[in-house]
C-alpha cells in the first residue's frame, strides 16, 4: 500500500523537530530531578505556626504553639553567600573525574617534564636516533645471517639509511662547538699538559670529521650529487678515528694519575676518605668514557678498512655506547 505524501510529511517532521524537542524535555527533567530541592544553602521560610513538643500526655504528642511576640509574621529572607565556583564549574570539594586525575598524574609528572626537557635538546634527540640507527644496522645482519628474506630486512636497512641521513642534518653547525672547546682547551692553564694536548687533538678531530660530513648533506640527501663525496666521506672518518683515539688515551691516562693520587692519600682521616671516594667517582667516568670509545671507534676503523668488523659487530657496538650516550644526556638534563 503506498504511503500518504501527507503521512510522510507528518514523519519527517516528527524526526527533525518533534524528536529533538522531546529528548531535550527529557534530559531538562532529569536534571531538574538529580538536582537537591532540600540544599542546605536555599533558607527555609518562617513557618507560622511552629511545632514544639508537648508536656508528657498519654493522649497527646504535640500540640500548636503561635508564634512568639519577637517571630515576625513575615518570611524573613537571610543573604545566603554563593559557594565558591572553581573555573570549570564545579564546587571545590567535588571530585574530579578518574580520568582528569590519571590525565593530571601523567602531564604534571616530573618525569614527563624531564623528559621534553630531555627531547628538546638536540643531542638528546640524536642519541636516540643514534640508538635506532645502530640496532637497525645489527638487526638487519642478523636477519641476513639467518637466511630471513628481503622483505624482512627491506625495513630494517631503510631505518639505517633514514637516520644516518637524519642525524647528518641535525650535526649541520656542530663543527663549530669543537673548534670553539679545542680554543678553550689550547687556552686553559690549569690541565695537565697531556691531557691538555689530548683534549685538543680530541676537538680538532671531531670538528675535521664534522666539517667534511657536513660537506655531503647534498649528495646524501640527493639535492645534489657530488663526485668526490665519497672521499670526503673516508676522510671524515679518519678524522673521526683520531678523535677517538685521542680522548681513548686521555682516559688511559687519567687512570694512570688516578691511581698515582690514590697512592698517596691515607684513610685515616677524613679527608682522606672523601677524597678515595672522588677519586672512585672520577675513575668510573673515565672508564665509562673509554667503553664508549672502544666501542664507536669499531664504526671508522671498520669503514677505512683497518679491522675486519661485520655489520653485526659494529651495529651491537654502537648500539651499546649509544644506550650510554642517552643515559648520560638524561643525567645532565635532569
Amino acid at each position: 500500500m503506498p504511503t500518504h505524501p501527507l503521512c510522510h510529511a507528518v514523519d519527517v517532521y516528527f524526526c527533525t523537530v518533534g524528536l529533538p524537542i522531546l529528548v531535550s524535555l527529557a534530559v531538562l527533567a532529569l536534571n531538574e530531578l538529580r538536582d537537591d530541592p532540600w540544599r542546605s544553602d536555599v533558607p527555609s521560610p518562617s513557618p507560622r505556626y511552629s511545632y514544639t513538643a508537648a508536656p508528657a500526655s498519654p493522649h497527646c504528642h504535640a500540640r500548636l504553639s503561635p508564634p512568639s511576640p519577637t517571630q515576625p509574621l513575615h518570611h524573613q529572607h537571610h543573604p545566603v553567600s554563593p559557594k565558591p565556583v572553581g573555573p570549570d564549574n564545579s564546587s571545590p570539594d567535588s571530585h574530579p573525574p578518574a580520568d582528569k586525575m590519571v590525565a593530571d598524574a601523567l602531564v604534571y609528572h616530573p618525569t614527563m617534564a624531564h623528559l621534553l626537557k630531555y627531547t628538546s635538546t638536540v643531542t638528546g634527540r640524536d642519541k636516540v636516533l643514534r640508538t635506532l640507527q645502530y640496532f637497525a644496522r645489527f638487526y638487519a645482519w642478523y636477519l641476513f645471517r639467518t637466511n630471513g628474506t628481503k622483505d624482512e630486512i627491506a625495513p630494517w636497512e631503510t631505518m639505517k639509511k633514514q637516520f644516518g641521513t637524519t642525524r647528518k642534518l641535525l650535526r649541520v653547525g656542530k663543527n663549530l662547538e669543537h673548534i670553539k672547546a679545542a680554543a678553550v682547551a689550547a687556552d686553559s692553564k690549569t690541565l695537565d699538559p697531556v691531557l691538555r694536548y689530548l683534549a685538543i687533538g680530541r676537538q680538532l678531530g671531531y670538528a675535521g670529521y664534522l666539517s667534511l660530513d657536513m660537506a655531503t648533506v647534498l649528495h646524501a640527501t640527493s639535492i645534489r650529487k657530488w663526485e668526490g663525496a665519497k672521499r670526503a666521506q673516508q676522510e671524515a672518518y679518519r678524522f673521526w678515528a683520531i678523535g677517538l683515539l685521542c680522548s681513548a688515551i686521555a682516559q688511559l691516562y687519567t687512570q694512570y694519575k688516578l691511581r698515582e693520587r690514590e697512592g698517596r692519600i691515607s684513610l685515616k682521616d677524613g679527608e682522606g676518605v672523601v677524597e678515595k671516594k672522588k677519586i672512585e667517582k672520577e675513575r668510573s667516568v673515565s672508564q665509562l668514557q673509554l667503553f664508549t670509545d672502544l666501542c664507536d671507534i669499531t664504526a671508522p676503523a671498520s669503514a677505512l678498512g683497518w679491522a675486519n668488523f661485520d655489520d653485526g659487530f659494529v651495529g651491537l657496538a654502537g648500539t651499546m655506547s649509544s644506550l650510554i650516550g642517552v643515559w648520560s644526556q638524561w643525567q645532565k638534563t635532569a
